[in-house]
């Protein structure tokens, strides 16, 4: 990981400074300097741990969101005594049609949004050290190029 920060760095580093045209003079801070900063938010934008992280932490806090909905109602469609048409001594077909809405008891849906909420907070916990992480691991390399 260290290698491609210092690749990073090496080609911001090395960005051509704009030559002077007919009658321009090259100011003295024309030239491109890459700064501890820029480089931290470099490394920051670039590191695919890091993107990895924030979606874990995303959806854990979009899990939050959905863990206390409540479950999906059902509906089914039943039909029974289907007979031959050659046979008219038989009753006709029966169609029921059932929807039901299942109810939570014992406080499952509370836990539910408490287990949800519990994995949320290791998962912040991991990107903050992440990031911390890439900062440091990019002032090191800043601080040898």
């Amino acid at each position: 990981m260290a290698f491609s920060l210092l690749v990073v760095l090496a080609q911001l580093a090395f960005i051509p400074a704009p030559t002077p045209s007919q009658g321009e003079s090259l100011a003295p801070q024309a030239k491109a300097q890459l700064t501890l900063s820029m480089a931290v938010a470099q490394a920051r934008s670039a590191s695919p741990r890091r993107r990895a992280s924030s979606l874990t932490a995303e959806g854990a806090r979009e899990a939050v969101q959905f863990a206390g909905r409540l479950p999906n109602p059902l509906f089914e469609l039943r039909s029974e005594n289907w007979t031959a048409s050659d046979r008219p001594g038989v009753p006709d077909t029966d169609v029921f049609a059932v929807a039901t809405q299942p109810i939570e008891l014992g406080g499952k849906r509370a836990i539910r949004r408490q287990l949800a909420a519990a994995d949320s907070e290791p998962a912040m916990t991991a990107l903050r050290s992440l990031e911390t992480e890439l900062a440091l691991d990019t002032a090191r390399v800043y601080i040898r190029a």
